[in-house]
């Protein structure tokens, strides 16, 4: 990536809504972000030209540019809703997260009544969960 992508992307993975355990971006992430990036700041040069030649041609008919524009919103757009860069999107990625957790926290709590019952019948000990001690 060259240096500009790269700070496009490095500023917006800080902001993902789902990190890797490190921090990091995720990997399914990296390259529609790197995609993103670049959409970005060729919407930016796009921006530029509008600036500078106006979006109307002389005999008052948009630039083509102005369409190239329009296409590359739409598309960063669409790569922000894939990533939960939306308000909407993190709503529909906060629902399947709190799904995912709410199992994995009831597999969790099984797994541990499951060590407890093993343990209080492997030793004929109890475990006080408030306390983390073993009594006898």
């Amino acid at each position: 990536m060259d240096a500009k992508v790269r700070e496009v992307y490095e500023a917006i993975g800080a902001d993902l809504p789902v990190r890797d355990p490190d921090g990091s971006v995720p990997g399914a992430d990296a390259i529609p972000l790197r995609l993103l990036s670049e959409t970005l700041i060729r919407r930016e040069r796009v921006r530029e030209s509008e600036l500078k030649h106006g979006v109307e041609t002389p005999d008052g008919r948009l630039r083509g540019i102005v369409e190239l524009g329009l296409r590359l919103d739409a598309q960063a757009l669409k790569l922000c809703e894939q990533m939960g860069l939306t308000p909407a999107s993190r709503v529909r990625i906060g629902v399947a997260l709190v799904h995912a957790q709410s199992a994995s926290d009831k597999a969790l709590d099984a797994d541990l009544a499951a060590s407890r019952e093993a343990w209080e019948r492997h030793d004929g000990n109890t475990i006080d969960g408030d306390a983390e001690e073993v009594t006898t």
